[in-house]
C-alpha cells in the first residue's frame, strides 16, 4: 500500500524574497515617468529623487522598514510621508494602486521608450498624443513611414537621431541613470581593490 505524500503547510513553504533597492526604486521611476507624462513634472521629480535615494542607500530598504517601520522610510532624503506610503503599500501588497491607475489610463511602454536616448516623457506624450505611439514597434513605424518629421519641432535632423538611438537600442543598447550605475560602480571597484596587486581603482 502506497502512503500519500503530505501535503506541505503554508510555513514548509519557502518565505518570498524581499524586494530589494533596485526593485523598489524602478516601480517609483516607472510612477515618476508616468506622472511627468500625465503632466505632472513636480510630483514626477519627487519620485524620481526617492529612486535615486535608493539606489544609493548601502542597506536594504527591506530591512530598514522592518526594523523602524514608516518613521525609518520617512528619514530617508527625498522620502516623505507620501512616498513612504508607496513603499509600505508596495511591499504590503507587490503592487502600487497609483502607478496600476495609471498604467490602466496611460497604456503607454514608458520604460521601454524612456529607454531610447532622445526621448523624455514631453516628447513621448507628443508621440503618443499626436501619433498614437504606445510601444517601441509603434516608434519604429512611425519613424520608418515619415510621420515623426511631421510633428512642429521635430524635422528630418531629429527623427533621424532617434531612428540612430533605437537602432542602438535594438542592437542591445540601454541607458542607466547615473544614480542606478554609480552604486554598481563603486561595488566592482571595491571588488578589484581587494584583488592582490591593484594599486589604484
Amino acid at each position: 500500500m502506497t502512503c500519500p505524500r503530505p501535503i506541505p503547510s503554508a510555513s514548509d513553504a519557502p518565505a518570498a524574497r524581499p524586494l530589494g533597492n533596485h526593485e523598489v526604486a524602478e516601480r517609483l521611476r516607472e510612477l515618476s515617468a508616468r506622472v511627468a507624462l500625465a503632466g505632472e513634472p513636480h510630483r514626477a521629480s519627487a519620485y524620481r529623487r526617492a529612486a535615486d535615494t535608493l539606489d544609493e542607500l548601502d542597506r536594504p530598504i527591506a530591512e530598514i522598514r522592518e526594523r523602524e517601520g514608516r518613521a525609518g522610510l520617512e528619514a530617508l532624503p527625498g522620502i516623505g510621508a507620501h512616498i513612504a506610503a508607496k513603499i509600505d503599500e508596495l511591499f504590503e501588497t507587490g503592487r502600487i494602486g497609483a502607478l496600476e491607475r495609471l498604467r490602466r489610463e496611460v497604456p503607454v511602454d514608458v520604460t521601454g521608450l524612456l529607454a531610447i536616448e532622445g526621448l523624455g516623457p514631453k516628447t513621448l506624450r507628443r508621440l503618443w498624443e499626436e501619433l498614437g505611439v504606445k510601444t517601441v514597434d509603434d516608434l519604429e513605424a512611425a519613424l520608418a513611414n515619415g510621420r515623426v518629421r511631421t510633428l512642429p519641432g521635430f524635422g528630418e535632423r531629429r527623427e533621424q537621431r532617434l531612428r540612430q538611438s533605437l537602432l542602438a537600442l535594438r542592437r542591445g543598447g540601454r541607458r542607466f541613470p547615473h544614480a542606478e550605475a554609480m552604486p554598481i560602480a563603486r561595488r566592482i571597484c571595491e571588488a578589484l581593490a581587494r584583488v592582490g596587486g591593484v594599486e589604484r581603482c
